[in-house]
């Protein structure tokens, strides 16, 4: 089991921007983002013992992207991945931030497009009391008792 973890489901394309809309083939997508998680732990990574099946599975079958964050919080990291800006610019930094609505998210963009989006939160600062609702369709925010 996955603690302290943040899951994101987005169900639209990945590449929007490629040919005329009508002509692509609308394929789902799940974007996972695992808060405090060693890389060096994950099978996808080469570590010899089966620690992770199905994060394994999705990086064989889809897309894996090495990023690094900017800040070292999960709210303001967040933040920047939903919306492509250093937390200077979105200026969601404090525990008392919530995330502005004057910048767009990749929800809001995805929505705008045609494509319904959805989004599970383990972690409490990535909520609608936060703002992080802003373009999905839903957010649930999931307790755990083992937190």
């Amino acid at each position: 089991m996955i603690r302290k973890s943040i899951l994101l489901a987005l169900f639209v394309p990945l590449l929007l921007s490629c040919g005329k809309q009508e002509e692509q083939k609308a394929e789902n997508v799940l974007l996972v983002l695992v808060d405090t998680l060693r890389q060096d732990r994950l099978g996808g990574y080469c570590y010899s013992e089966d620690t992770s099946p199905v994060l394994d599975r999705l990086m064989e079958e889809g897309a894996r992207l090495d990023c690094i964050s900017p800040t070292s919080w999960t709210k303001p990291a967040t933040a920047s991945l939903l919306t492509g800006l250093h937390p200077l610019r979105h200026q969601t930094l404090a525990s008392e931030d919530r995330l502005p609505s004057r910048v767009r998210t990749l929800a809001e963009e995805l929505g705008q497009r045609g494509y319904q989006t959805a989004a599970i939160t383990g972690n409490a600062w990535i909520s609608v009391a936060m703002g992080f609702d802003q373009g999905f369709d839903s957010l649930e925010l999931i307790q755990d008792e083992a937190y």
